[in-house]
């Protein structure tokens, strides 16, 4: 799908085409707060509808500007079709390559951004719809990704937690099988990522993985 020349993902979350990746958090962070449930003024102006919208919107346009790969060939389809110019794309000065995840990193705290709620497991127990996925024996992407927007949680919030990159957190909920890293590596992620929705990690691995390799 090509870009829309007066709607660009940059245009979406309002921030130059050279921005780095801590601006675009930030931006993504900014704008989705305004069009939240809890927001006052965004329930004036927009109906629920429209601020899920306008919600799909960001959180597209931040997946794909925050990672590199998927910002880097968005970047080459604006080029193309003249909106963007070369010496205005971002470029990464720094030479060092970033790891998908790397457990002994410190977590960088970033005050601006909501924190995940501490709570124990039994959180989850008063949400029947939780409830109830987590009773079957195979878990899909989308499964997750009900559980986590049901509990509120962006991917950002996940990414920050975890320092697992938003487009594997993204592939694992798209089903994107073959975007995953070998299932050594994914199951640890999926550990990590149950942990954030506070469910057990032990039991959210089998059942993606079943659902993954088509086991009966």
């Amino acid at each position: 799908m090509k870009p829309d020349p007066k709607q660009t993902h940059y245009k979406t979350l309002d921030i130059p085409t050279g921005s780095s990746p801590s601006e675009i958090i930030q931006a993504y962070r900014e704008a989705s707060e305004l069009y939240q449930n809890a927001n006052m003024a965004a329930c004036s102006f927009f109906s629920d509808s429209e601020r899920k919208e306008i919600l799909a919107r960001l959180e597209e346009a931040y997946l794909t500007l925050i990672n590199p790969k998927s910002r880097s060939l968005y970047d080459q389809s604006l080029m193309e079709m003249g909106i963007l110019k070369e010496e205005d794309r971002y470029h990464d000065h720094s030479k060092r390559l970033m790891p998908i995840y790397d457990i002994k990193r410190k977590k960088t705290n970033y005050p601006w951004l909501s924190k995940i709620p501490v709570t124990d497991k039994s959180g989850t127990s008063e949400y029947p719809l939780i409830q109830d996925t987590l009773q079957q024996d195979r878990l899909t992407g989308q499964d997750l990704k009900n559980i986590r927007t049901t509990l509120g949680l962006t991917l950002a919030q996940i990414f920050l937690q975890t320092r697992i990159a938003t487009g594997i957190l993204a592939a694992i909920e798209d089903d994107r099988f073959d975007l995953l890293p070998p299932a050594v590596y994914l199951k640890n992620f999926l550990k990590l990522y149950a942990q954030c929705l506070k469910i057990d990690g032990d039991s959210v691995v089998l059942a993606y993985m079943k659902h993954m390799n088509g086991d009966n």
